[in-house]
């Protein structure tokens, strides 16, 4: 009797043990990590998102919910309004199909304001870049990227060319960013020293990171960043010439790396690989994929 009751014990203590290991398998403590997530256009593409539009105010509270921030694409009007849209044209979402091509650099914010965009059975309008600063002004701990984008296009012929375009733009965003309590989390990426030139002679904005973006070989995008006196470098995770060693290395030269845009585990996880300081994806699970925090 005593050697079963015995028995009976060891069995009941081995199967305590083994419930408890499985369980303790399963409970993986989050890892620290300083590399920062944010949420691409908001909370990802018009494509990787089934609920709100890109480049909204709506996207930007589900980045904000999921991640270390969000990455937003800046247009201006012809009044000089800074708006977030990441084409200078507003055909492919306007929910008024066949119409002429609208750019945003040649309409008026009257103009702007009467337009809405549809995606897949997702509506909303667009948003003045000071909205999306009045909303983070109350949550300033997380990170915004502001990409302001370039486009070759005759259109900007009409308005005096790109270089005053981002002439103009610069000093709209310093207005815009007039009222901010603190810009030490605001990150600008561009392709305009006229741009940055402005930036940086502002007190307001002068603390700004100005990362550049642009087309070319990491060595001539490294090259240039240290001449026009860029913070450091928005660049595609896929680029042959990226390594955990090269990223190492233009970290060690001071400059910020940023890296985008990847979206499955598999090109999250290369990406966090290479160690940047940030990264810009379309999946605000790819925390939790790296069980990271």
């Amino acid at each position: 009797m005593i050697k079963q009751t015995n028995i009976k014990i060891y069995f009941l203590s081995l199967l305590i043990c083994l419930l408890s290991v499985s369980g303790c398998r399963k409970i993986i403590p989050e890892a620290e990590t300083d590399i920062l997530f944010l949420g691409h256009k908001g909370a990802g593409s018009n494509n990787f998102n089934d609920v709100n539009m890109e480049n909204t105010l709506n996207a930007v509270k589900e980045g904000f919910a999921n991640l270390d921030g969000v990455e937003l694409d800046l247009q201006m009007s012809k009044d000089g309004t800074i708006w977030v849209n990441h084409n200078f044209n507003v055909h492919d979402f306007n929910c008024l199909e066949g119409l002429p091509e609208q750019n945003i650099p040649l309409l008026t914010d009257a103009e702007i304001e009467e337009i809405t965009i549809c995606h897949k059975g997702k509506t909303d309008r667009l948003y003045k870049l000071s909205e999306i600063i009045s909303y983070w002004n109350l949550n300033p701990q997380y990170y915004l990227f502001m990409e302001v984008k370039v486009f070759y296009d005759p259109a900007f012929e009409l308005i005096g060319g790109l270089d005053a375009y981002f002439r103009r733009m610069a000093t709209a965003m310093i207005n815009t960013l007039a009222n901010v309590d603190k810009t030490d989390n605001l990150i600008i990426e561009i392709n305009s020293k006229s741009f940055i030139d402005l930036i940086k002679a502002n007190d307001k904005t002068k603390n700004i990171k100005c990362l550049l973006i642009r087309s070319g070989t990491l060595e001539r995008k490294i090259q240039i960043a240290q001449q026009e006196g860029y913070d450091g470098l928005s660049l595609n995770y896929e680029d042959t010439d990226l390594t955990k060693e090269t990223v190492r290395a233009a970290k060690n030269l001071g400059l910020f790396i940023n890296l985008y845009t990847p979206y499955y585990k598999s090109e999250i996880v290369k990406a966090f690989e290479m160690e940047p300081h940030a990264i810009q994806t379309d999946n605000m699970d790819a925390k939790r994929y790296l069980n990271v925090r």
